[in-house]
């Protein structure tokens, strides 16, 4: 039972109180929270289920799916940015360009978080496949951080 309620009715655009009003579904009030909570504090079981029952979520299955990619690639992100972050350190220590070295790395690591989101708002718009959203911006710098690897041991 709902105490103190407020009705919206939509149609009419009335409002109006209830004291006590029946609760006619097996949802719990806390439950509904993650109807509207964004994917980001969500856990992967949760957004899952909201892909395998898309009449359940309060968003197009494409958006869940691009953040379960999203989420999925977390790992893998760590381990990106060490890789952008060495060569800077391996020119720092060799060369002693120290400002040179830490502008270059704050610029590249600007760049992919740059690209990510953009290939992020694509995928939750569906314009661009959630596996390609979440991964090939990942791809492309790890890409650029081993050739950058590979040019400071030259």
């Amino acid at each position: 039972t709902l105490e103190d309620a407020t009705v919206d009715t939509l149609s009419a655009a009335i409002l109006h109180r209830e004291e006590t009003m029946p609760w006619l579904t097996r949802l719990r009030p806390s439950q509904l929270s993650a109807f509207a909570a964004h994917p980001v504090i969500l856990s992967l079981q949760e957004i899952r289920r909201f892909i395998r029952r898309p009449e359940v979520g309060t968003r197009p299955t494409h958006f869940y799916a691009t953040w379960l990619q999203e989420r999925l690639s977390l790992p893998f992100r760590a381990v990106l940015m060490v890789l952008l972050a060495a060569p800077a350190a391996h020119i720092t220590r060799r060369q002693g360009g120290l400002a040179a070295a830490l502008a270059a790395g704050i610029t590249v690591g600007f760049l992919y978080f740059v690209a990510d989101g953009v290939a992020l708002s694509l995928g939750e718009a569906g314009q661009l496949p959630p596996l390609v959203a979440a991964w090939v911006p990942g791809l492309i710098f790890a890409a650029l951080g081993f050739a950058m690897v590979l040019e400071v041991e030259r």
